[in-house]
Protein backbone atom coordinates (compact mmCIF):
# COMPACT_ATOMS: atom_id res chain seq x y z
CA UNK A 1 0.00 0.00 0.00
CA UNK A 2 1.18 3.77 -0.78
CA UNK A 3 3.67 5.01 1.88
CA UNK A 4 3.39 1.84 3.67
CA UNK A 5 0.43 2.99 5.34
CA UNK A 6 -1.52 -0.81 5.81
CA UNK A 7 1.18 -2.72 6.99
CA UNK A 8 0.80 -6.36 5.55
CA UNK A 9 1.46 -7.50 9.12
CA UNK A 10 -2.01 -5.81 10.54
CA UNK A 11 -3.75 -7.22 7.42
CA UNK A 12 -2.93 -10.70 8.59
CA UNK A 13 -3.15 -10.28 12.16
CA UNK A 14 -6.49 -9.35 12.06
CA UNK A 15 -7.73 -12.07 10.01
CA UNK A 16 -8.69 -15.72 12.02
CA UNK A 17 -6.89 -17.91 8.46
CA UNK A 18 -4.94 -16.92 5.50
CA UNK A 19 -6.02 -13.58 3.35
CA UNK A 20 -6.81 -14.58 -0.28
CA UNK A 21 -7.24 -11.35 -1.84
CA UNK A 22 -6.20 -7.49 -1.38
CA UNK A 23 -7.52 -4.73 -3.30
CA UNK A 24 -6.79 -0.78 -3.16
CA UNK A 25 -9.17 2.29 -4.13
CA UNK A 26 -7.37 5.96 -4.44
CA UNK A 27 -10.00 8.22 -3.77
CA UNK A 28 -10.18 12.29 -4.11
CA UNK A 29 -7.75 13.87 -1.86
CA UNK A 30 -5.02 11.18 -2.01
CA UNK A 31 -7.04 8.95 0.36
CA UNK A 32 -6.64 5.11 0.17
CA UNK A 33 -8.88 2.48 0.83
CA UNK A 34 -7.74 -1.25 1.30
CA UNK A 35 -10.27 -4.02 0.49
CA UNK A 36 -8.74 -7.43 2.36
CA UNK A 37 -10.16 -10.80 2.31
CA UNK A 38 -9.53 -14.17 3.69
CA UNK A 39 -10.62 -17.49 4.54
CA UNK A 40 -12.35 -16.49 7.65
CA UNK A 41 -15.49 -15.78 5.80
CA UNK A 42 -14.91 -11.77 5.90
CA UNK A 43 -13.67 -8.67 4.25
CA UNK A 44 -11.97 -6.13 6.22
CA UNK A 45 -12.09 -2.41 4.73
CA UNK A 46 -9.26 -0.40 6.11
CA UNK A 47 -8.39 3.22 5.71
CA UNK A 48 -4.61 5.11 5.64
CA UNK A 49 -6.62 7.22 8.24
CA UNK A 50 -6.51 3.99 10.88
CA UNK A 51 -4.28 1.48 9.31
CA UNK A 52 -3.86 -0.48 12.51
CA UNK A 53 -7.39 -1.69 12.57
CA UNK A 54 -10.36 -2.01 10.05
CA UNK A 55 -13.15 0.45 9.77
CA UNK A 56 -15.33 -2.25 8.95
CA UNK A 57 -16.09 -5.86 8.57
CA UNK A 58 -18.16 -7.83 5.87
CA UNK A 59 -19.40 -10.74 7.08
CA UNK A 60 -19.52 -13.40 3.55
CA UNK A 61 -21.43 -16.49 2.96
CA UNK A 62 -17.95 -18.91 2.95
CA UNK A 63 -14.78 -17.90 2.90
CA UNK A 64 -13.45 -15.37 0.22
CA UNK A 65 -11.85 -16.11 -3.12
CA UNK A 66 -11.26 -12.82 -4.04
CA UNK A 67 -12.49 -8.63 -3.96
CA UNK A 68 -12.53 -5.75 -6.54
CA UNK A 69 -13.31 -2.16 -6.24
CA UNK A 70 -15.64 -1.21 -8.66
CA UNK A 71 -13.27 0.55 -11.34
CA UNK A 72 -15.92 3.49 -11.82
CA UNK A 73 -17.94 4.04 -8.94
CA UNK A 74 -15.54 3.94 -5.45
CA UNK A 75 -18.53 2.59 -2.94
CA UNK A 76 -19.11 -0.58 -4.76
CA UNK A 77 -17.11 -3.89 -3.54
CA UNK A 78 -17.53 -6.86 -5.46
CA UNK A 79 -16.81 -10.15 -3.47
CA UNK A 80 -16.37 -13.21 -4.79
CA UNK A 81 -16.72 -16.68 -2.70
CA UNK A 82 -15.71 -19.79 -2.64
CA UNK A 83 -19.08 -21.61 -2.92
CA UNK A 84 -20.24 -19.65 -5.99
CA UNK A 85 -21.89 -16.66 -4.48
CA UNK A 86 -20.77 -12.82 -5.63
CA UNK A 87 -21.93 -10.43 -3.36
CA UNK A 88 -22.06 -6.61 -4.17
CA UNK A 89 -21.51 -4.58 -1.36
CA UNK A 90 -22.44 -0.66 -1.11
Amino acid sequence: VRNNVVAAEAVAAVHAGMVTSIDLEVLPRELTLVASAGMDWSVKVWSEERPGEPLFCLPCSSFVVAVKWHPKNPNLLLVACEKGVVELWN
